[in-house]
């Protein structure tokens, strides 16, 4: 629970159509923060969809996610490139300079963080005797990933694993937990952030209180208190906080208007899903200084958080387009693989641990891709001489033989 005791009628704001902000970013560094606001939006939605019904919490870390989903899109037939650029919202990126795009974004967040840490990486395995192909693997390199070759299954798993744990500093260790026999590549993003507070918390003030779960339970947790000058907007279902860290990064603690005896439950979370969408966020993010107004002498009340959230993203989300069509792809084209193989992506694996406390936030990510090799269905034609048995199986007698070396 986040407490805001300020929410009045004359202080609301209303939503208004998302607007270009005034800024000298180019045209396509603007195109590509806009599609990944818009894409985090969306996957929020998403696992909203799927979480809310059983009560659920989840978290996901766009560096990480958006990262491995372009090396996927990097390494997808042009069928499911031009889905994944729909879905992405990569609009008039070109795939050239979404992939320079986004690693000058990942570049620009790690140069940036003298007063926070941020490390992120990426890694890139493939079975030996089956290298991507050459336009692939240039593609690739721009992401300066770790490279690995190996021979079974069990050293995938052991490489990905040891190569995570140490980019997230112990923090994850088993991200994949079983990888199959029959794969022949992976992809993994990782990355480890940790900021604190501008305004840290005092440990004395932090006490146990009831937070309302959305099922209607409460659980008593340890809550933290301050009474701080802080920025916050009003409107009409949602409330939201700006709890800014050291240098340039804020957690927006976004509130329904709940109350107990004011509202349901359900419609509390249906006002926050609601809120959360990719236009709406948008136009928060363009209007700051509208909206976030400065409150004097501010009290507000934050639960401390420890959560982990760990899944297979096709599989929980396999209703959703993106899944379907990265589940239904063959990414053959990768290789130079035999007729009648296919490679299929069926894992896509996401481990993130969230810690929020007195002094900041740590944040632990990681998302691993396995591309596994399948046969197609082996075909029996009778192009050539073959030979015949007649059997009743019931006495398991043979009726008759012969044979067929010619067709007239």
């Amino acid at each position: 629970m986040i407490r805001t005791d300020l929410v009045t009628p004359s202080t609301t704001a209303t939503a208004t159509p998302p607007r270009l902000p005034t800024t000298t970013t180019a045209p396509s560094e603007l195109v590509f923060r806009r599609a990944i606001n818009a894409t985090s939006s969306d996957f929020y939605q998403h696992m909203a969809m799927a979480r809310n019904p059983s009560h659920k919490n989840f978290i996901f870390f766009s560096p990480v996610l958006c990262s491995l989903l372009s090396l996927m899109y990097a390494a997808a037939p042009k069928e499911l490139q031009e889905k994944m650029a729909k879905s992405m919202h990569m609009g008039s990126l070109a795939a050239g300079d979404w992939h320079k795009q986004l690693n000058g974004w990942l570049s620009t967040l790690v140069k940036t963080k003298e007063l926070f840490k941020l490390n992120t990486g990426n890694a890139i395995l493939h079975r030996e005797g089956m290298p991507t192909t050459a336009p692939i693997t240039e593609v690739m390199n721009q992401y300066s990933p770790m490279r690995h070759v190996f021979k079974n299954s069990q050293e995938a798993k052991k490489v990905t694993n040891d190569w995570v744990a140490e980019v997230t500093e112990g923090k994850i260790t088993e991200l994949l937990e079983d990888v199959p026999d029959e794969a022949v590549f992976l992809l993994a993003s990782a990355a480890i952030f940790e900021g604190n507070w501008q305004t840290a918390f005092d440990e004395k003030e932090t006490r146990v209180s009831t937070f309302v779960n959305s099922d209607g339970t409460s659980t008593e947790v340890p809550m933290m208190h301050m009474d701080v000058d802080c920025k916050i907007a009003h409107f009409e279902n949602v409330t939201i906080l700006e709890k800014p860290y050291l240098g340039n990064l804020s957690m927006f603690f976004v509130r329904p208007n709940f109350y107990p005896y004011r509202m349901n439950m359900n419609q509390a979370v249906l006002d926050l899903k609601t809120f959360m969408n990719r236009d709406t966020i948008q136009n928060m993010l363009d209007n700051f200084d509208r909206d976030m107004q400065l409150e004097k002498n501010h009290s507000i009340v934050i639960p401390r958080v420890n959560i982990k959230d760990k899944t297979n993203l096709l599989n929980e989300l396999k209703e959703t387009p993106l899944a379907k069509d990265i589940l239904d792809a063959d990414f053959k084209e990768m290789f130079e693989t035999k007729p009648g193989q296919k490679v299929k992506a069926p894992i896509l694996t996401s481990e993130v641990q969230l810690t929020i406390d007195e002094k900041g936030t740590k944040i632990a990510a990681a998302a691993a891709a396995v591309f596994v090799l399948e046969s197609l269905p082996m075909s029996f034609e009778l192009d050539c001489p073959f030979g015949m048995i007649l059997v009743d199986r019931s006495t398991q007698t043979i009726l008759g033989m012969g044979q067929i070396l010619k067709m007239q």
